[in-house]
């Protein structure tokens, strides 16, 4: 019996790691499962859960901070204090 496979210590394995750098290339779910290396389904998985270019991280971050800021101004505009 063999030893159980470690975690890359990036959190991603060298297969994630291809997916990840051929998408931000540019390149589509379907060129990247297109060349055998991984199932359409796999390339799909993994760019949702790790192909989040900067400036979507950037635009996302803007919007919670948006939001919370007018959760903010909403409460204090009722005059009471939530703890």
């Amino acid at each position: 019996m063999s030893a159980p496979r470690q975690p890359a210590k990036s959190g991603m394995t060298p297969s994630e790691r291809a997916v990840i750098a051929r998408w931000d290339a540019g390149e589509s779910i379907e060129k990247i499962s297109a060349s055998g290396a991984e199932s359409r389904k796999k390339v799909s998985c993994v760019v949702s859960m790790y192909g989040q270019s900067e400036y979507e991280g950037n635009q996302f971050d803007r919007m919670v901070r948006k939001g919370s800021a007018k959760l903010q101004a909403a409460i204090a505009a009722t005059g009471r204090f939530y703890s």
